[in-house]
């Protein structure tokens, strides 16, 4: 959440530009990006496909690729680089059960979200946006970084714009 106010900028100074106006606008580019590449040199493999079913989500790439495998079953690397304390079953609860979820504490932040995420990118990735329930937000606010007030995160403009989607939202319903 603390990334949504900010500036999406690349860290070498040869890829500086453009400027995304944050880290959504960045997601939204990359696939559309993705999406817009030759179909017959790529093959689009989604993270939580892979770590559903890695064997099921490479099995193509072997064959469309013509790419010889090294072992007859798929064999996973359980160590992670990023963490040693989590394994692909870690990652794989993570994704595969959505506890992605608990991070998010804020309606306004989710409307901030949902707002900039481009619906047509949403839609050929196989997406929707998440629209919690009042229970699935509830257990997710944590008083100790202000629950639903935790919008000190979002830039002010985008507070602003944020504030009046959700009260539109909330008329709504």
């Amino acid at each position: 959440e603390q990334l949504t106010g900010r500036t999406a900028t690349t860290q070498h100074p040869r890829h500086r530009h453009p400027y995304f106006r944050d880290p959504i606008d960045l997601w939204n580019r990359k696939h559309a990006s993705y999406t817009a590449l030759p179909a017959p040199n790529v093959y689009r493999l989604r993270y939580e496909d892979l770590v559903s079913d890695p064997e099921r989500a490479l099995g193509p790439i072997y064959t469309r690729f013509n790419v010889p495998r090294k072992h007859d079953k798929f064999q996973n690397i359980d160590d992670s680089t990023k963490n040693t304390v989590k394994d692909f079953a870690s990652y794989r609860d993570y994704y595969m059960n959505e506890k992605w979820k608990r991070q998010f504490d804020s309606r306004i932040t989710l409307a901030f979200i949902n707002r900039g995420l481009d619906k047509a990118v949403l839609r050929s990735w196989g997406y929707g946006q998440w629209e919690p329930s009042p229970e699935e937000l509830r257990g997710n606010i944590d008083p100790k970084r202000g629950g639903e007030k935790s919008w000190m995160h979002v830039r002010r403009s985008a507070l602003v714009q944020s504030r009046r989607a959700a009260a539109a939202a909330a008329r709504e319903q």
